[in-house]
């Protein structure tokens, strides 16, 4: 039960601080990256309008140009405020190469600018501009390029963006790496929290446990000693009403004890599983619970295939069987002998082993169905003693729990459905 805390509070911190991390990590990258696009289309647009405007060398102020994007007074990109002045734009025009290819009307194709001789030919600009000038715009993973028109021509003019692909891919792998670490941080970080938050909660509850067990077992002599001393009694003075009422509340004790001994016993250990038929195993039960059914007027029905195997604990799994195949034969409501039935079905679905118990009764609330496993909780708000304690359904699924298997409680058509359901894999 504290491990499943411990993993579920693991998780729930390590998947919170992994997402803000990665939240984080990837709107920088991404903002950064597109924030540095934008620029260099600016770099690109003011460069185009040099080699477009006859009159460039008196126009490359951005204030004097208010058909580029991000330029105009008071204008704002796509991240906010632009502070892409006017400097920097001319040393990026400095700095980066230009390409710069005119296709004029008739389809011939001119070099105009070849910032570096030396990486492409004319003949490469020429094919690449061909198949840049359908678009307005656009990059791939050597350039960030721009289409415009001057004298009924269209320039393509584009720039070398491998630096930065190539920078931006480097970034990337140690935001990833960085990522990695920091998680693997969190997650130590994760369990130690887990550990500070649990341990505490598990002593209070491991003493809680042990003094349970130890005042059921300490009680358990005084209540034998009673129970001799009640026969000695009934032999020497015959039958007695006061005696019969001691006897009874002494064997309800004794019943209690045993039953919260069997509790604090099966919370949280770890028992020996194997292999069984689960098949062979109901139906064993089924014929030892027929008489004290039958005894209340009710038929146990059932369909069960042959060897259904389960892995789990042999004696603890006989246990659970009889206690819900005894619950539903004392909640039993209808008095009507052709509907006093108990179903008792055994299938699989989905590769995993169902145990289903139903009996006829009144629909159990949502709100309640869960706390049927808790300890003398009795859905009777009456609190009347039904020869139970509120005790076999907790002792059930302290049984499931440490046999990996899960319970459900369903009401469907009058019907009160308790299902266990073992796990596919053994």
């Amino acid at each position: 039960m504290f491990e499943k805390a411990k993993r579920k509070i693991v998780f729930t911190i390590l998947a919170i601080l992994t997402a803000l991390l990665v939240g984080t990590l990837g709107l920088v990258f991404i903002s950064s990256y597109y924030s540095t696009i934008r620029q260099n289309y600016e770099v690109l647009e003011s460069h185009l309008m040099m080699m477009t405007d006859d009159n460039n060398m008196n126009r490359n102020s951005p204030k004097d140009r208010p058909d580029i994007p991000g330029h105009e007074e008071g204008g704002r990109g796509p991240f906010g405020p632009n502070d892409f002045g006017e400097k920097k734009i001319q040393r990026h025009l400095k700095l980066n190469i230009f390409y710069t290819v005119k296709i004029s009307s008739d389809g011939s194709a001119e070099v105009l600018e070849n910032g570096a001789d030396s990486l492409f030919s004319n003949e490469e600009l020429i094919e690449y501009a061909w198949n840049f000038a359908p678009k307005m715009r656009g990059k791939t993973s050597e350039f960030l390029y721009i289409v415009g028109e001057k004298d009924g021509d269209t320039l393509v003019c584009f720039m070398d963006n491998i630096v930065i692909t190539d920078s931006f891919k480097r970034v990337f792998m140690f935001t990833v790496l960085f990522g990695v670490i920091a998680t693997v941080i969190i997650t130590i970080i994760s369990v130690r929290i887990a550990g500070h938050i649990v341990t505490p909660m598990e002593e209070s509850y491991q003493k809680q446990k042990q003094f349970t067990a130890d005042a059921s077992h300490e009680l358990k002599t005084p209540i034998a000693a009673m129970a001799a001393n009640i026969d000695i009694l009934q032999r020497e003075i015959g039958e007695n009403k006061w005696l019969e009422n001691i006897s009874y509340e002494n064997d309800r004790m004794r019943e209690l004890v045993s039953e919260l001994l069997e509790l604090a016993k099966n919370e949280n250990r770890t028992v020996q599983k194997t292999f069984i038929d689960l098949s062979h195993l109901v139906n064993g039960v089924i014929v030892s619970m027929e008489a004290a059914a039958f005894e209340k007027n009710i038929l146990i029905e059932s369909e069960i295939p042959d060897e259904i195997i389960v892995n789990a604990n042999e004696n603890g799994i006989k246990q659970l069987v009889t206690i819900f195949v005894d619950n539903a034969i004392s909640h039993t409501t209808c008095v009507n002998s052709e509907t006093n039935k108990i179903f008792v079905k055994l299938y699989e679905s989905k590769g995993k082993k169902v145990l289903s118990v139903s009996n006829p009764g009144e629909e159990i609330p949502m709100s309640e169905r869960q706390k049927l496993f808790e300890r003398f909780y009795r859905t009777d708000s009456s609190h009347e003693f039904s020869g139970h304690y509120g005790l076999g359904l907790a002792i059930a699924k302290s049984i499931a729990d440490v046999n990996d298997a899960k319970i459900t409680v369903e009401c469907n058509d009058g019907l009160v459905i308790f299902n266990v359901i073992f796990p596919s894999k053994h």
